[in-house]
Order: structure tokens, then sequence, then C-alpha cells
């Protein structure tokens, strides 16, 4: 009898509950809630004295937990030592040149990501967080703890192990954004960035060049599309994203085959057709002018960045 004083009527309207905790989750969610987070690799690695890698061009984000050592790394035109018990954040997209400074073995993990926006917007270089993070013992071990987690996963390579070692590199992310930034800090880096992009017509245009990148895209049908002008669609989109429509467009297929010569076998020819260029010439120049670096030589650059090559 004492069991079923507390199971509640539901054909009545007076249900009593003893605890209630309840978090619904199928609403608007904050602008970091939203992104498409995708795990490239994780490591747990030691390098030599002396060890160093160099390229013109990071090919993807990372984030570091050095545990012995010391690493300098020139990013762009910051350039930071970073120590034991530290935490690196690099940002894709920038010269790169890591060293191992002290003369005595580097041991680090991290993991290798990429966290956009409406498949566009890298997270981490709207958030310009700081390479260099001298995060308090939790962060440092939480960081370290699921992290290790994911390692185990990857190494036994158990049924799920992909989407388990994705989700703890996600919880790595999120206490290392947290520890870098200040909460209402994150949000509004992001928000000031990007909320013009969610006007409806802005919407519609962005997850209509994501489906459709591979295809022929012109001003006017994008314009059409958006029951605007050309003129008035050209003006309103460079003020939501900070460039013209079909720049966005160029810019987001070099990101899609950046994105697949770095983590795929095919051909720069096939790369060139998926990613809506007319073939693998203009392909490799315009990949060249905006990364500074040809596609066959990013490829193997990036396989030099794999822990298990470099």
């Amino acid at each position: 009898m004492l069991q079923n004083q507390y199971q509640p009527d539901l054909k009545s309207s007076h249900i009593f509950w003893l605890q209630r905790e309840h978090f619904d989750f199928s609403g608007d969610s904050a602008w970091l809630e939203r992104i498409q987070f995708s795990l490239r690799s994780v490591y747990d690695v030691v390098a030599g004295p002396g060890w160093t890698i160099s390229a013109p061009l990071q090919p993807w984000n990372e984030i570091w937990l050095v545990k012995s050592g010391q690493v300098q790394i020139q990013l762009g035109e910051q350039c930071v030592v970073v120590g034991a018990g530290e935490i690196a954040i690099l940002s894709a997209q920038k010269p790169r040149k890591t060293t191992e400074v002290a003369g005595k073995p580097l041991s680090i993990i991290g993991f290798s990501f990429d966290a956009t926006l409406l498949e566009a917007f890298d997270v981490v270089s709207l958030l310009e967080p700081p390479i260099r993070l001298c995060a308090d013992d939790m962060t440092r071990e939480n960081v370290e703890n699921v992290l290790q987690n994911a390692i185990c996963e990857s190494r036994t390579a158990q049924a799920g192990f992909s989407l388990l070692a994705q989700s703890w590199a996600q919880i790595a992310f999120i206490k290392t954004l947290r520890a870098a930034l200040p909460s209402d800090e994150i949000e509004h880096r992001l928000q000031s960035k990007i909320r013009a992009a969610f006007a409806p017509e802005i919407a519609t245009t962005l997850d209509f060049v994501a489906a459709n990148f591979s295809e022929t895209l012109e001003l006017g049908m994008l314009a059409r599309r958006a029951n605007l002008s050309s003129q008035h669609f050209a003006r309103k989109f460079k003020s939501a994203t900070g460039l013209p429509p079909m720049e966005y467009v160029r810019q987001f297929r070099l990101a899609k085959a950046h994105s697949l010569l770095a983590g795929t076998d095919r051909s720069i020819s096939d790369i060139a057709l998926a990613c809506g260029f007319p073939d693998a010439a203009y392909f490799s120049r315009a990949f060249k002018e905006y990364f500074a670096i040809a596609p066959l030589e990013f490829r193997k650059q990036t396989r030099a960045f794999s822990p298990k090559t470099g």
C-alpha cells in the first residue's frame, strides 16, 4: 500500500511531486549549444628534445594539455611558451610553428577538431580565446581525465568507441572554453558576430548554400530564394556575414575542400567537382590564393601533423 501511495494518477489534475527537476532541451538554445562538433583525432604523445613542426597553415583546431616539458607555439603573429600543467588552444588556418624549448621530452595529450555554426562559422575563430591558458587544478584534471577516457575508448576500439571518444572530446572542448572565457562573454561574442545571420532570409540562404554548394550558384538565384532584389539581398547578406554572397559561397566551398583534403584520400579532381569548382586547375588556383598553399602541399602537411607520423 505504501508503494502505491505516491504513484501519480495521470487521469487526475492533482499530481504531487516528491522531487522534480525538469530541463527541456527542445526549444531555442544558446549559441554555443548549436555548434556542429567533429572530432578529427585524439592523441597522447611524447616528443623528443628539439622536436619542431612548422607549416604555412594550421590545418584544424587543436587543444593540448602539456603534461611535462615546454613548447613554444607561434600561431600567426602570436608567440607563447606553454609549460607543464597549462593548456594550449590552436585555431585553424593560421601559420604555425611549434618547438620543444626545454631540452627535455615533451608530453602532450590533446585532440584536433572542427567546431562550426551554420556549417560555416568556425567557433574558435569567432571566440578568439588565448593560445595559452593557465587553468585551475580542477579544469586541468577534468580535461586530462576526459581525454584519457577518449584515448582508452580509441585504443580498445569497442562498438561505438568513436561516438564515445567524440563525446569526451566535446566535454574537454567546453571545459576549456569555460576556463578561457566567462560564459556570458562566450555568448556575447558569438551573438554579436553572427546574430544577424539568423534573420529568416539569411538563415534560409545559408542552409541552401550548405546543402547545394557542389551545384552552380548565382547571386540572382540566391536573391530570388530570399524574395529580395539582388542589390538588397547582397547588402543584407554582407551586413549579416561580413562577406558578399558569392564570396561567402567561394569561402564555404574552400572550407569544405580544406576538410576533404585533410580528412580523406580523394583526388584533387574529385574534391574540386564535389565542392562546386569547374575543374582541378581552377580549384588549385583558388585554394592557393586563399590559403597560401597548394592543395597537394597542404595534404602532405596534414599528414606530417598526424601524431602517427609527426
